[in-house]
C-alpha cells in the first residue's frame, strides 16, 4: 500500500527486498529465482523504479556507495518496516546525511524551502518487542525533537501500538483520511491479494476448519479463521505473500 500511494504522489520508489522474503522454504511450487521474478513484475507494475535484494543495511550501503559516484543522487526519505536500531543507524549514516549548504547571499532564508530528509519506522529499534513500552516510546520521541531541532534529519515511529498519531490525532482519524483518499483513486491503489482473481476461493465460509483456512489458496479469511494464517509452517505468508484478514463479515 505504502509503495502504491508514493508512486500515485510522484516519489520515486526503490524497495528493498529481504532474501527470507522470497525463500522457497516450505514452498514446493515456487524456486526462489521464479518467487523474485513474481514480486518483481508486481512492482514494476506498481511503478516501483528499483528492487535491491539483499539484508536492509547492506543494501542502504550499497546505495550510499552509489551517491559517493553520483553526488546528484540523493534519496529522501526512508520507511522502515523492519525494525531493529542497525537501520536506523545505517541510514543516517549511508544515505540520509546532507553536507551543510552553502550560504548564497542572493538568497533570502525565508526563500529557502527545502526539506530535509526523513526515516520514518514502523517498528522501532527493538523488532522482537510487538507492544513498545514506555522507554521505547520516550527515546523514540526524544530522537524525534532532537532531530527536528537541529533538522539534519527527520525522525518518525508510528507505532502499531498506538492511539494517537504524530500530529496528536486519533489514530482512527489518521486511516480514516487513507482510506477516503485510497477510495478516491477509483481502485487505482489497493492492498495486494494473491488469488484475489479465483474469487471462488478468496473467502472462506465462517464455518470453514482450521484445516481448511490453513490449506485453502484464498488470501482473505475471517477473523475467527485467522490465527492459522500465522502459526508456525503455514505457507500463506510465504514468498512474500500477505492476507487480508475480515473483522467484519
Amino acid at each position: 500500500m505504502s509503495v502504491q500511494m508514493l508512486v500515485r504522489r510522484g516519489w520515486k520508489v526503490i524497495v528493498q527486498v529481504s532474501p527470507e522474503a522470497i525463500s522457497s522454504a516450505g514452498d514446493l511450487a515456487l524456486s526462489s529465482s521464479l518467487a523474485f521474478k513474481k514480486l518483481e513484475r508486481r512492482l514494476r507494475r506498481w511503478g516501483v523504479e528499483d528492487i535491491c535484494l539483499g539484508e536492509a543495511t547492506v543494501v542502504i550501503a550499497k546505495l550510499g556507495e552509489r551517491r559517493k559516484v553520483q553526488p546528484e543522487y540523493v534519496i529522501d526519505g526512508v520507511l522502515d518496516t523492519i525494525g531493529g536500531l542497525s537501520i536506523w543507524d545505517a541510514a543516517q549514516q549511508h544515505i540520509l546525511s546532507r553536507p551543510p549548504r552553502p550560504p548564497d547571499p542572493q538568497r533570502s532564508p525565508t526563500e529557502d524551502t527545502s526539506i530535509p530528509p526523513q526515516f520514518t519506522t514502523l517498528v522501532g529499534d527493538d523488532k522482537e518487542r510487538t507492544i513498545p513500552s514506555a522507554s521505547d516510546h520516550f527515546k523514540g520521541g526524544f530522537r524525534s525533537m532532537k532531530r527536528a531541532m537541529n533538522g539534519t534529519c527527520g525522525y518518525a515511529w508510528i507505532s502499531v501500538a498506538a492511539d494517537i498519531d504524530g500530529e496528536g490525532l486519533d489514530v482512527r482519524d489518521a486511516l480514516a483520511g487513507m482510506i477516503n483518499w485510497v477510495e478516491g483513486t477509483r481502485g487505482q491503489v489497493k492492498p495486494y491479494v494473491e488469488s484475489q482473481e479465483r474469487s471462488s476461493s478468496v473467502l472462506l465460509s465462517e464455518d470453514s476448519t482450521e484445516k481448511n483456512a490453513m490449506d485453502s489458496e484464498g488470501r482473505v479469511v475471517v477473523f475467527e479463521n485467522a490465527p492459522p494464517v500465522f502459526a508456525d509452517g503455514a505457507k500463506m505468508l510465504k514468498c512474500g505473500g500477505n492476507v487480508v484478514v475480515k473483522v467484519v463479515s
